[in-house]
């Protein structure tokens, strides 16, 4: 259950599918809402938590940035010898 300021979380989260995106972070009964669908749906809970189990192996795993970062680092550095 998250709030999406400036859009950013649901690059992330699919409403509904692996969590909750709140569409107004000062509407509590919105936000409670939320809370009560993820609490008495377990199918829900274990099915996000496969996706966001696999979204982060896929994206954020040391061996998938590690790579991308070296190669960023050596553009940095290349185009300061320039």
């Amino acid at each position: 259950i998250q709030s999406n300021p400036g859009r950013a979380t649901q690059e992330v989260i699919t409403d509904g599918k692996n969590g909750f995106l709140i569409k107004n972070p000062l509407d509590t009964i919105e936000i409670a809402h939320h809370i009560e669908a993820a609490l008495v749906n377990e199918s829900l809970r274990t099915r996000a938590q496969k996706i966001n189990t696999t979204f982060i192996k896929d994206h954020y795993s040391r061996s998938t940035l590690q790579p991308q970062i070296i190669a960023l680092y050596k553009e940095v550095y290349n185009k300061q010898l320039s």
